[in-house]
């Protein structure tokens, strides 16, 4: 069909012809698309004038489809269906029930949280293709961030900017101590900071910026301590593993008690001790809807989460 001979034509004259060619009445049809009925039999003329050739067989008592009139009819109720369709498919991607979601995630949100957000978000968006990915630097999370699809929840990320980001912290989570099973401490009820000082400990690397660590040695600076590192570790799974083999003890949120490696006993601390922010990070300037319908059922499930 050349493109030249529908300059005129809309949507709106295929609705109303399939009207009535289904209908073989005008009376019928117009009632059907909510026009008048000579509105109807005027648009239907000027489609045939568009086209150049009569679609209808019609008298005062009866109205027939010719054979153009048939061809046009499956072309046009094609057309149509093809127009829903592709309404539906920008209408879910606009309401954020379509589309790509891209999320980042400290390893020690895994244990709990990002699997209770992930159900919730799946239960509402059951057919938006979600990636996770682990991050575990920096690096890692800047580039991750460069998408507008993407969020992150990481722990207190002072190395992103506040110009090009949003934060939103999830949840306040204390620390808890991951003791080897034989440690000594692990047969008491809490333990306190300062029996720490002179314990190896397992770290997370340490990175400007990188909140996690930092808070950790934050509560050793408080009380004074400096810390005896034994060992890095990349990842929370890691970290607890580490300390499941013997090699020393560690910080961790309190979520991480959650998983119950083999070897492994999580002790409260003590006293004041400073908590871990789990935070929510996205771009400013994204526009994504998958990324705006993650932030809303984040913030149903956690109550309204604080910037």
């Amino acid at each position: 069909m050349a493109s030249g001979y529908y300059r005129g034509m809309e949507l709106r004259h295929l609705k109303y012809f399939v009207a009535v060619a289904e209908e073989l009445n005008f009376a019928r049809a117009a009632r059907r698309v909510r026009i008048a009925q000579p509105s109807l039999t005027k648009q239907i003329q000027q489609l045939e004038q568009e086209l150049g050739f009569p679609l209808l067989y019609r008298t005062k008592k009866k109205v027939e489809l010719l054979d153009t009139g048939h061809v046009f009819l499956d072309e046009a109720q094609r057309l149509l269906r093809q127009a829903e369709t592709a309404i539906q498919s920008a209408r879910r991607t606009h309401t954020g029930e379509s589309g790509r979601l891209v999320i980042g995630f400290s390893p020690s949100a895994a244990p709990e949280v990002l699997p209770r957000i992930l159900r919730r978000y799946h239960a509402l968006y059951p057919t938006v293709v979600v990636d996770l990915l682990e991050i575990v630097s920096i690096k890692n999370a800047e580039s991750l961030l460069e998408s507008a699809m993407s969020v992150a929840l990481v722990r207190s990320p002072t190395f992103l900017s506040r110009e090009l980001f949003c934060f939103e912290t999830i949840q306040d989570e204390r620390f808890v101590v991951a003791l080897p099973d034989s440690h000594p401490l692990a047969k008491q009820k809490s333990v306190r900071i300062t029996t720490l000082a002179s314990e190896p400990l397992i770290v997370p690397p340490l990175q400007p910026g990188w909140g996690y660590a930092d808070s950790i040695f934050q509560i050793f600076r408080e009380y004074g301590i400096v810390p005896r590192i034994a060992q890095e570790a990349t990842g929370a799974l890691a970290v607890v593993t580490i300390v499941a083999g013997g090699f020393g003890v560690a910080l961790v949120p309190a979520s991480l008690s959650n998983l119950s490696l083999p070897g492994v006993t999580y002790r409260p601390i003590k006293g004041q001790c400073r908590t871990s922010d789990l935070t929510l990070v996205w771009r400013r300037d994204s526009r994504a809807s998958t990324v705006r319908a993650f932030l809303e059922v984040i913030r149903r499930e956690y109550g309204g989460a604080r910037a």
